[in-house]
This record gives structure tokens, sequence and C-alpha cells, in this order.
């Protein structure tokens, strides 16, 4: 419930380039072509799309278990107001004497608390999972760390691969003129042989001049078996980079397919807990481990505390609420109106944001849909 009642608006710091970075030049979809794949590859890219699909579904499910727990605290909420003035009127006199006695024992004061209200909520009510989220976290940075390295690579050598074929494409067309050029040569020298011979009577100048000629034929007849040779050589060269560059493509698509999912579980754990990253949420989770043991140091020893915080239960208890107990974090919502309208705007908030990343993982969903429809065209061919 702290993630929810303390939800703000979150605004993430990025990696360095972020997906929308990194394939900003990416205006359609690239696809190798499906002769240049092996059988292994296709089987590599259906499997990394079915574990898109499982990853995506995964999170929905959690982004709807979490919409629906928005709705149950916002229906507490409504409890809450809605109870007989009698009982709401005691709830807000031991919410009230409860925040006084905190104020005279002085329980914050003696070192500022290394946590708002809201932080300390939103531990409280994932301290379960607070410590494996962490680890995840390391572990989705590592992971979109090292993938983001992958596509700039990958990036890198399709680029310089196009250089490759726009080169050789150069030199082919370039052998092509000169070969050309050579038949010319080759065609006016065996014209002026012909006209030699014709004007020439003189018998002892003809072997000569025979010997001259097709000296000359055969030494651009030479260059346009070169030149020819060339040509097929720059034509295999194309066809090799073409298919290197059809297996460059396809890693691209791979990887960027395990970038979106892994860009994805970093955010919502990110949205999740406020922060933009895992040492930040280290080192919340470190005052707030310090916090509970001030908090707990205190309510164990204040009997007046805990008799106000008990009375305060057994009501809320009877109320059919979802969750009465995460109201022991909420007494300045239970003794302020004020307060508690912030929380149900909060918890608004929160449930819009989650309606809107339903709706965008549903998208998401989608799009691989129509990945999965291009690997079934890949596969069968």
């Amino acid at each position: 419930m702290g993630f929810l009642f303390g939800r703000k608006k979150h605004n993430a710091t990025h990696e360095p380039e972020t997906v929308d970075d990194l394939l900003a030049d990416e205006t359609k979809v690239e696809e190798p072509r499906p002769e240049s794949l092996s059988a292994e590859d296709k089987r590599e890219y259906g499997k990394s799309i079915d574990e898109a699909f499982e990853e995506l579904n995964t999170q929905g499910e959690r982004l709807r278990r979490e919409y629906a727990m928005t709705s149950a605290y916002l229906s507490d909420i409504q409890l809450i107001d809605n109870m007989p003035e009698e009982l709401r009127a005691k709830v807000t006199h031991h919410a009230k004497n409860i925040l006084s006695l905190m104020v005279d024992r002085k329980m914050f004061q003696a070192g500022k608390p290394g946590l708002s209200d809201r932080r300390y909520t939103m531990f409280e009510s994932l301290s379960d999972t607070a410590v494996d989220d962490i680890k995840q976290m390391q572990n989705d940075e590592k992971r979109v760390s090292m993938i983001v390295k992958d596509i700039k690579i990958l990036d890198g050598e399709k680029a310089s691969l196009r250089r490759d074929i726009r080169f050789l494409q150069n030199e082919r067309k370039n052998a092509g003129n000169f070969m050309i050029v050579f038949f010319g040569v080759m065609l006016f020298i065996f014209l002026m042989y012909i006209v030699t011979g014709l004007v020439n009577k003189d018998p002892s100048h003809a072997t000569v001049i025979d010997n001259l000629f097709l000296s000359l034929l055969l030494g651009c007849l030479i260059l346009i078996v070169m030149t020819f040779c060339i040509i097929q050589h720059k034509i295999r060269d194309i066809k090799l980079s073409k298919s290197k560059l059809d297996r460059a493509i396809f890693l691209h698509n791979k990887v960027k397919i395990k970038y979106v999912n892994a860009a994805t579980l970093l955010d919502y754990r990110k949205a999740k807990y406020d922060v933009d990253s895992s040492y930040t949420l280290g080192k919340y989770y470190e005052a707030y481990l310090e916090e509970k043991k001030t908090r707990e140091r205190y309510f164990a020893t204040a009997g007046e505390l805990n008799t106000s915080m008990n009375r305060i239960m057994d009501i809320l208890k009877k109320q059919d609420l979802y969750d009465p107990n995460i109201w022991q974090a909420q007494i300045r919502a239970l003794a302020d109106p004020k307060e508690m309208v912030e929380v149900r705007h909060r918890l608004n908030e929160r449930r819009g944001k989650l309606r809107i990343e339903i709706a965008e993982n549903e998208k998401r969903i989608e799009e691989l849909n129509f990945e999965k429809q291009i690997y079934s065209i890949m596969k069968d061919n």
C-alpha cells in the first residue's frame, strides 16, 4: 500500500541512451532475408519472441493486481469516510492522541527520520519483497546495460557492412566501365588493323603490322578477362557482405526485443519504489530498517500509544476494510481530513497511471504479435 498511498509522478532517469534514442532511426522493422538464416537462427528468434510474450503477460498480471489493490484502498477510504459519526469521531480522537504522544516523546526529533512518512509507508507494505526487488533491479540494470552495448555494437556493424556494400558496388560499377572501355579499344584496334591491311600493299610490312595488331588485341583481351574476374570477385564479396548484413539485422531485432522487455521490467520497479536506480533503493531500504527499529522501540514502550492504536484497529476491523492494518502507518490521514484527501488524490493518480501502463502493456503484446507473424513467415521459408 505504501507504493500506492505514497505515489508521486515518477520521472525515471534513463540510461545514457534509451530504447527510443537507440532505435530512433528505425522507422520500420528491418527483417533479414529468410533464405539467409539457418534453422537454428529461426528457432532462436522464435524462442526470444515466446520469452518476450511470457514477460509481458507476467507484467500485465502484476499491473492488474496492483490496479485491483489500488481500487480496494480507495474503497477503504470511502468506507472510513462513511462510518457513523460517533465511530469516526473516536478514530479521529485516537489518531490525534497518537500524533500528540509522538510529538511529546520527540519520537522523531532525536535524530531526523531518514525517510518521509510516504516512503516509510511504502516500505512497510513492501518489506517482504524489497530485498528481492533490490537484487532483481541490480540484475535488470546490468542486463539493460549489456543489451545497450550489444545494440551499439550491432548498429556499428550494420553501418560498416552497408558502407562496405556501397564501396564494393561502386568498385564493381567502375570495373564494368573499364571493361566497356577495353572492349571499345579492342574494337578500335581491330578496325585499324582492317584499314591498315587494305591500305598497305607492301608484303614486307604485312607480317610486322599483323604481329603488332595481334599483340595489341591480345593485350586488350587479357585486360578484359582480368576485369571480368575482378567483377566476379566483387559480386561474391557483395553477396557475402549482404549475408552478413542480414545476420546483423536478425541479431539486432532479437536484441531489441530483449531490450524492450528488460527496460520495461526495470522501469516498472523504478516506478514501484519511486527511485531512479537500485543504489538509491538500497539506501532508502537501509534508512527504512533504521527508522523501523526506532518506531518499534518507541511503540513497544508507549502503552498509551498502543492502547490508542488498538482502539483504532478494533473499530476499523469491524468496517470490512480490505487491509485495516495498513492504517497504522497513516495515522495523520485518520486525524486530518485534508491529509485523507491527499491520500485519495495520490491513489487516484496512481490508478490512472496504472491504467495507462496496462494499456501500454497490451499495445506491446499486439506489437509482439506482429513480430510473431513475421517469424511464422520466416519459419515457412
